[in-house]
Protein backbone atom coordinates (compact mmCIF):
# COMPACT_ATOMS: atom_id res chain seq x y z
CA UNK A 1 0.00 0.00 0.00
CA UNK A 2 2.66 1.97 0.88
CA UNK A 3 4.30 2.04 -2.70
CA UNK A 4 0.83 2.79 -4.26
CA UNK A 5 0.63 6.07 -2.01
CA UNK A 6 4.20 7.08 -2.70
CA UNK A 7 3.75 7.07 -6.25
CA UNK A 8 0.15 8.96 -6.21
CA UNK A 9 1.86 11.72 -3.86
CA UNK A 10 4.88 12.50 -5.94
CA UNK A 11 1.98 12.69 -9.19
CA UNK A 12 0.08 15.13 -7.22
CA UNK A 13 3.29 17.05 -5.96
CA UNK A 14 3.88 17.22 -9.99
CA UNK A 15 0.41 18.34 -10.78
CA UNK A 16 0.77 20.90 -7.85
CA UNK A 17 3.93 22.46 -9.73
CA UNK A 18 2.25 22.17 -13.52
CA UNK A 19 -0.67 24.35 -11.93
CA UNK A 20 1.27 27.00 -10.53
CA UNK A 21 3.83 27.16 -13.02
CA UNK A 22 0.99 27.28 -16.08
CA UNK A 23 -0.98 30.55 -15.89
CA UNK A 24 -2.03 31.15 -19.95
CA UNK A 25 -5.11 30.07 -21.21
CA UNK A 26 -4.50 27.81 -24.45
CA UNK A 27 -4.82 29.28 -27.67
CA UNK A 28 -7.10 26.36 -29.07
CA UNK A 29 -9.10 23.89 -27.95
CA UNK A 30 -9.80 20.33 -28.49
CA UNK A 31 -12.84 18.45 -28.98
CA UNK A 32 -11.24 15.11 -28.17
CA UNK A 33 -8.79 13.56 -25.23
CA UNK A 34 -7.17 10.15 -24.38
CA UNK A 35 -5.67 9.49 -20.90
CA UNK A 36 -4.48 6.47 -19.49
CA UNK A 37 -4.17 6.39 -16.32
CA UNK A 38 -2.88 4.54 -12.75
CA UNK A 39 -4.52 3.91 -9.86
CA UNK A 40 -5.37 2.37 -6.50
CA UNK A 41 -8.54 0.55 -6.31
CA UNK A 42 -10.18 -0.74 -2.83
CA UNK A 43 -13.70 -2.99 -2.13
CA UNK A 44 -12.97 -3.85 1.65
CA UNK A 45 -14.60 -6.44 3.34
CA UNK A 46 -18.18 -7.69 2.71
CA UNK A 47 -19.84 -10.08 5.60
CA UNK A 48 -23.42 -12.05 5.23
CA UNK A 49 -25.61 -14.21 7.80
CA UNK A 50 -25.96 -17.21 5.47
CA UNK A 51 -28.46 -19.51 6.69
CA UNK A 52 -27.75 -23.24 6.96
CA UNK A 53 -29.68 -26.36 5.51
CA UNK A 54 -31.14 -27.21 8.73
CA UNK A 55 -31.79 -24.41 10.48
CA UNK A 56 -28.79 -22.77 11.75
CA UNK A 57 -26.70 -19.73 10.10
CA UNK A 58 -22.98 -19.00 9.51
CA UNK A 59 -20.92 -15.99 8.66
CA UNK A 60 -19.36 -15.56 5.47
CA UNK A 61 -17.17 -13.27 4.59
CA UNK A 62 -15.83 -11.68 1.69
CA UNK A 63 -12.25 -9.95 1.92
CA UNK A 64 -10.56 -7.95 -0.92
CA UNK A 65 -7.42 -6.47 -0.71
CA UNK A 66 -6.48 -3.22 -1.79
CA UNK A 67 -4.50 -3.06 -4.85
CA UNK A 68 -3.75 -1.56 -8.11
CA UNK A 69 -5.18 -0.28 -11.35
CA UNK A 70 -4.95 0.88 -14.41
CA UNK A 71 -6.87 1.49 -17.78
CA UNK A 72 -7.40 4.05 -20.43
CA UNK A 73 -10.61 6.84 -20.74
CA UNK A 74 -11.92 8.24 -24.18
CA UNK A 75 -13.92 11.27 -23.89
CA UNK A 76 -15.41 14.01 -26.19
CA UNK A 77 -16.37 17.48 -25.62
CA UNK A 78 -20.10 18.78 -26.00
CA UNK A 79 -19.78 21.97 -25.48
CA UNK A 80 -18.04 24.40 -22.70
CA UNK A 81 -19.29 22.67 -19.69
CA UNK A 82 -20.04 19.03 -20.35
CA UNK A 83 -18.23 16.30 -21.79
CA UNK A 84 -19.12 12.43 -22.70
CA UNK A 85 -16.65 9.67 -21.76
CA UNK A 86 -16.07 5.90 -22.09
CA UNK A 87 -13.55 4.46 -19.35
CA UNK A 88 -12.10 0.46 -18.82
CA UNK A 89 -10.11 0.07 -15.79
CA UNK A 90 -8.33 -3.32 -15.03
CA UNK A 91 -8.11 -3.86 -11.57
CA UNK A 92 -5.87 -6.64 -9.76
CA UNK A 93 -7.93 -7.18 -6.76
CA UNK A 94 -7.20 -10.37 -4.77
CA UNK A 95 -9.54 -11.90 -2.44
CA UNK A 96 -9.97 -14.23 0.03
CA UNK A 97 -13.27 -16.64 0.97
CA UNK A 98 -13.91 -17.70 4.97
CA UNK A 99 -17.12 -18.98 6.48
CA UNK A 100 -17.49 -19.80 10.25
CA UNK A 101 -17.95 -21.04 12.29
CA UNK A 102 -18.51 -24.11 9.75
CA UNK A 103 -14.58 -24.46 9.92
CA UNK A 104 -14.22 -23.94 5.95
CA UNK A 105 -10.99 -23.14 4.82
CA UNK A 106 -9.74 -19.88 4.31
CA UNK A 107 -9.37 -19.80 0.12
CA UNK A 108 -7.60 -17.32 -0.79
CA UNK A 109 -8.62 -16.16 -4.44
CA UNK A 110 -6.20 -14.88 -7.64
CA UNK A 111 -9.02 -12.11 -8.89
CA UNK A 112 -9.57 -9.72 -11.30
CA UNK A 113 -11.95 -6.82 -11.82
CA UNK A 114 -13.06 -5.39 -15.39
CA UNK A 115 -14.64 -2.20 -15.40
CA UNK A 116 -17.02 -0.30 -18.36
CA UNK A 117 -18.12 2.76 -17.79
CA UNK A 118 -19.75 5.49 -19.99
CA UNK A 119 -19.36 8.89 -17.64
CA UNK A 120 -20.98 12.54 -18.17
CA UNK A 121 -18.51 15.07 -16.99
CA UNK A 122 -19.70 18.58 -16.06
CA UNK A 123 -17.12 21.58 -15.99
CA UNK A 124 -18.42 24.17 -13.70
CA UNK A 125 -15.48 26.48 -15.48
CA UNK A 126 -14.93 27.31 -19.27
CA UNK A 127 -12.52 25.47 -20.87
CA UNK A 128 -10.17 28.77 -21.86
CA UNK A 129 -8.69 28.24 -18.19
CA UNK A 130 -5.70 25.84 -17.93
CA UNK A 131 -7.22 24.00 -14.99
CA UNK A 132 -10.66 22.17 -15.52
CA UNK A 133 -12.06 20.82 -12.02
CA UNK A 134 -15.29 18.44 -13.03
CA UNK A 135 -17.86 16.57 -11.28
CA UNK A 136 -18.44 12.79 -12.88
CA UNK A 137 -21.67 10.62 -13.04
CA UNK A 138 -21.82 7.20 -14.88
CA UNK A 139 -23.35 3.58 -15.61
CA UNK A 140 -21.58 0.48 -16.72
CA UNK A 141 -21.02 -2.82 -15.72
CA UNK A 142 -17.88 -4.68 -13.67
CA UNK A 143 -17.04 -8.36 -14.45
CA UNK A 144 -15.88 -9.67 -11.31
CA UNK A 145 -13.41 -12.43 -13.03
CA UNK A 146 -11.55 -15.55 -10.52
CA UNK A 147 -8.60 -16.95 -12.40
CA UNK A 148 -9.01 -20.79 -13.79
CA UNK A 149 -6.58 -21.89 -11.09
CA UNK A 150 -8.25 -20.63 -8.18
CA UNK A 151 -11.59 -22.24 -9.28
CA UNK A 152 -9.76 -25.64 -9.31
CA UNK A 153 -8.36 -25.27 -5.69
CA UNK A 154 -11.80 -23.91 -4.36
CA UNK A 155 -13.51 -26.54 -5.97
CA UNK A 156 -10.66 -29.32 -4.38
CA UNK A 157 -12.07 -28.02 -0.92
CA UNK A 158 -16.02 -28.87 -2.54
CA UNK A 159 -16.51 -25.02 -3.19
CA UNK A 160 -17.61 -23.74 -6.37
CA UNK A 161 -17.15 -20.54 -7.92
CA UNK A 162 -17.49 -18.53 -11.14
CA UNK A 163 -17.66 -14.73 -12.34
CA UNK A 164 -20.19 -12.50 -11.89
CA UNK A 165 -21.03 -9.38 -14.35
CA UNK A 166 -22.68 -6.74 -12.31
CA UNK A 167 -24.45 -3.38 -13.11
CA UNK A 168 -22.71 -0.67 -11.43
CA UNK A 169 -23.02 3.22 -10.99
CA UNK A 170 -20.43 5.67 -11.16
CA UNK A 171 -19.77 8.96 -9.42
CA UNK A 172 -16.56 11.16 -8.45
CA UNK A 173 -15.06 13.85 -9.64
CA UNK A 174 -11.37 15.07 -10.42
CA UNK A 175 -9.21 17.62 -11.94
CA UNK A 176 -7.28 18.29 -15.54
CA UNK A 177 -4.62 20.31 -16.36
CA UNK A 178 -3.25 21.39 -19.62
CA UNK A 179 0.53 21.70 -19.41
CA UNK A 180 1.38 21.73 -23.23
CA UNK A 181 -0.51 22.59 -26.52
CA UNK A 182 -1.83 18.60 -26.71
CA UNK A 183 -0.72 17.46 -23.12
CA UNK A 184 -2.11 17.44 -19.76
CA UNK A 185 -2.21 15.64 -16.24
CA UNK A 186 -5.58 14.43 -14.66
CA UNK A 187 -6.23 13.21 -10.99
CA UNK A 188 -9.69 11.07 -10.56
CA UNK A 189 -11.51 9.94 -7.38
CA UNK A 190 -14.32 7.50 -8.27
CA UNK A 191 -16.57 5.47 -5.96
CA UNK A 192 -18.17 2.54 -8.22
CA UNK A 193 -21.08 1.08 -6.80
CA UNK A 194 -22.98 -2.86 -7.64
CA UNK A 195 -24.73 -5.24 -6.07
CA UNK A 196 -22.52 -7.42 -3.67
CA UNK A 197 -21.25 -10.78 -5.88
CA UNK A 198 -22.24 -13.79 -4.79
CA UNK A 199 -19.79 -15.58 -7.28
CA UNK A 200 -22.41 -18.42 -7.89
CA UNK A 201 -22.33 -19.41 -4.34
CA UNK A 202 -25.85 -21.47 -3.02
CA UNK A 203 -28.11 -18.34 -0.65
CA UNK A 204 -28.43 -21.54 1.73
CA UNK A 205 -25.24 -23.48 2.73
CA UNK A 206 -26.03 -26.76 2.15
CA UNK A 207 -25.81 -30.09 4.09
CA UNK A 208 -23.18 -32.81 2.48
CA UNK A 209 -24.16 -36.28 2.22
CA UNK A 210 -20.83 -36.86 4.76
CA UNK A 211 -22.61 -34.74 7.38
CA UNK A 212 -20.53 -31.59 6.90
CA UNK A 213 -21.76 -28.45 5.36
CA UNK A 214 -20.60 -26.61 2.45
CA UNK A 215 -20.42 -23.05 0.96
CA UNK A 216 -22.60 -20.51 0.86
CA UNK A 217 -23.50 -16.96 0.93
CA UNK A 218 -26.47 -14.38 0.81
CA UNK A 219 -25.01 -11.08 -0.62
CA UNK A 220 -27.12 -8.20 0.98
CA UNK A 221 -26.26 -4.72 0.21
CA UNK A 222 -23.92 -2.67 -1.92
CA UNK A 223 -20.53 -3.05 -2.48
CA UNK A 224 -18.19 0.41 -3.42
CA UNK A 225 -15.21 0.12 -5.02
CA UNK A 226 -13.20 3.61 -4.37
CA UNK A 227 -10.72 4.47 -6.84
CA UNK A 228 -7.97 7.09 -6.76
CA UNK A 229 -6.06 7.32 -10.37
CA UNK A 230 -3.69 10.09 -12.03
CA UNK A 231 -2.56 9.71 -15.07
CA UNK A 232 -1.74 12.21 -18.48
CA UNK A 233 -3.92 13.28 -21.59
CA UNK A 234 -3.29 13.64 -24.88
CA UNK A 235 -6.35 16.10 -26.54
CA UNK A 236 -6.77 16.16 -30.86
CA UNK A 237 -9.67 17.17 -33.30
CA UNK A 238 -9.16 20.76 -33.21
CA UNK A 239 -12.30 22.76 -32.60
CA UNK A 240 -11.47 26.30 -33.76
Amino acid sequence: MFRYCLVLQLLFVFLQTSIRAQTRAPEVEYNWDISAFFAVSGLGEESSLTPVEGGTTTITKLDFDLSYAGGFRIAEYLGEHFAGEFEYAFANQPMSLTSAPLGLPRLDLDHKIHKFTYTALIYPMDRQRRVHPFLAIGAGASYYQISDDSKRRASQQGVELDNELKFAVSYGGGIKVQVERHWGLRFDVRNRVTSVPDFDLPPEAPLLPDGTVGAGFRPDGILNNWQVSAGFIFSFGRRY
